[in-house]
């Protein structure tokens, strides 16, 4: 008998079966692969991202709102580990805070039956510094009274010292403020009342006087006090520059002779102290405000013309260029605070830290105290500021991410 020779039908289906779900296979782990790339891409991208917009930030920190921004786009590129295009998208300059914009693209080589050719995947990130605006208005003014040490203690080189840094500051007549003066040792030696001539009346009197006998600082201050008695109620913000070596004879009266000043006139109080440290106490006792009294903040010591000249300008910038301190809760690293000071049309001028300053504090530059976070300005940057209405832009803290 002979056997069949026919084939099961269902025996040869198995081949191409099993060549499609290799092809299925293969294309799936080529795609996991591809996927893989650009998910590795995407993470590149992002990292070049975020670092181009964080040197871009603090770029604008460092030098203004135009600083060039190549070396951010540079930053961002060595932040990934294979060639990456970066791009600043832009600055964006707020009234709090300054955010800076970038973007980052990859390649990815793609099989095209899956993802046609080449994919691009693309980072973005925000990165901002905080900042704050100071304006200062040109009709700004105050009476200021100088009442100024002759006693026997100051004779020599100490009065030499006052009158050249006092008669220079008079003659400079750039930011015009009202002046008034009264001269002590043991009595009152001289007094020039507010008025038109009472500039060239002052320096008369350093002309005709010098130092005499005993210190009763408590006379200056009266006669202040009387000065600002006869000035219209409701005017300009009261002063009074107190000048001393710091030794008066009588303690308790002279300070007694303060506190009078404080509650009748109510002016604030800055003093310049040529002389020792000793004498520290009575000087920052009698300066500050009549609601902050012995701050000092508001007491300059000095020990020759130099030091004198700067202390002199910080205090008269402080009378015609008064600001608020920056906030202080926002300043979270204080060594990184930028000054600019910025036109009618957006044009910024970087002005130096007081401490970054070589030389004359009439330069153009700011002071800030990191620990009270007060804010001033030198006289060149108060001048400016009035006469050009530019505003000081104070930009501080390392560049964080925002998205």
């Amino acid at each position: 008998m002979m056997r069949s020779t026919r084939r099961d039908p269902e025996r040869g289906s198995m081949t191409p079966m099993v060549a499609f779900g290799t092809i299925i296979v293969t294309v799936m782990g080529i795609g996991a692969a591809t996927i893989g790339r650009m998910v590795h891409a995407r993470r590149e991208a992002q990292n070049a991202a975020d670092a181009a917009a964080l040197a871009a930030a603090d770029l604008v920190r460092e030098e203004g709102l135009t600083a060039d921004r190549s070396g951010a786009i540079a930053m961002g590129q060595r932040n990934s580990a294979v060639a990456t295009q970066v791009a600043i998208d832009g600055i964006e300059d707020r009234t709090q805070q300054v955010d800076a914009r970038a973007h980052a693209v990859q390649t990815v080589d793609t099989p095209r039956f899956i993802f046609n050719g080449d994919g691009n995947v693309r980072g973005k990130a925000v990165a901002t510094i905080s900042q704050e605006i100071r304006t200062i208005a040109a009709s700004n003014t105050g009476d200021v009274v100088f009442v100024l040490d002759y006693s026997g203690s100051m004779a020599g080189s100490r009065i030499r010292t006052l009158e050249d840094a006092v008669s220079g500051h008079l003659q400079d007549q750039r930011i015009p403020l009202n002046y008034s003066a009264a001269l002590f040792s043991d009595r009152l030696v001289s007094a020039v009342p507010f008025g038109d001539d009472a500039v060239a009346k002052i320096l008369d009197e350093f002309a005709r006087q010098d130092a005499l006998a005993g210190t009763r600082p408590e006379f200056g201050f009266d006669k202040a006090r009387e000065f600002f008695a006869d000035q219209p109620p409701g005017g300009p913000p009261r002063y009074v520059v107190f000048v001393s070596d710091g030794e008066p004879n009588i303690l308790p009266t002279a300070l007694e002779g303060s506190r009078r000043l404080w509650d009748e006139a109510q002016p604030t109080v800055m003093t310049i102290h040529i002389g020792s440290g000793e004498s520290s106490n009575f000087m920052i006792a009698v300066s500050g405000t009549p609601q902050d009294r012995g701050n000092r903040d508001f007491y300059f010591p000095v020990s020759n013309n130099q030091e004198f000249r700067n202390a002199l300008a910080q205090v008269v910038s402080r009378i015609a260029c008064p600001m608020e301190g920056l906030t202080k809760a926002r300043v979270k690293d204080p060594s990184t605070v930028r000054g600019f000071l910025r036109d009618a049309t957006g044009r910024e001028i970087k002005v130096p830290r007081l401490a970054d300053l070589e030389g004359d504090r009439n330069d153009l530059g700011f002071f800030y105290d990191e620990k009270s976070a007060k804010l001033a300005v030198t006289i060149a940057t108060c001048i400016i500021m009035r006469d050009e209405g530019r505003e000081l832009v104070l930009r501080y803290n390392r560049a964080t991410l925002l998205e």
